[in-house]
């Protein structure tokens, strides 16, 4: 198990977010001293920021509410790309490719200019 830290953001919660752990066992997410557990089914992945550099875990609960953990760091998305089930893995790699596309665009309008 190995945890990464994150921003949660959703309902009731502060505009900037609540900063915590989590981690995966097995199908399912754990977030540290809060009553969160989701399956894996249950998120959706997407990426933010102006170089859409920040991974999102999104998900409903059961009263329709949306939340969201932004991935605090380049070393903690590293993190739940690795220990992330295999049932989110095919979202991370398109974050990774949207991600890598966009440094690439970047780079070569930088290029450019």
């Amino acid at each position: 198990m190995q945890k990464f830290h994150a921003t949660l953001y959703g309902y009731h919660m502060p505009a900037m977010g609540t900063a915590v752990s989590a981690y995966f066992v097995g199908q399912r997410l754990f977030i540290d001293n809060m009553p969160i557990e989701l399956h894996s089914s249950q998120l959706s992945v997407s990426v933010g920021g102006m170089e859409h550099d920040e991974l999102f875990l999104n998900w409903c609960d059961s009263e329709e509410t949306q939340w969201a953990l932004k991935a605090a760091s380049t070393a903690d998305i590293d993190i739940i790309v690795n220990s992330a089930p295999a049932a989110l893995q095919s979202q991370l790699s398109k974050w990774h490719q949207r991600h890598r596309h966009h440094k690439t665009l970047w780079g070569l309008l930088g290029a450019a200019v």
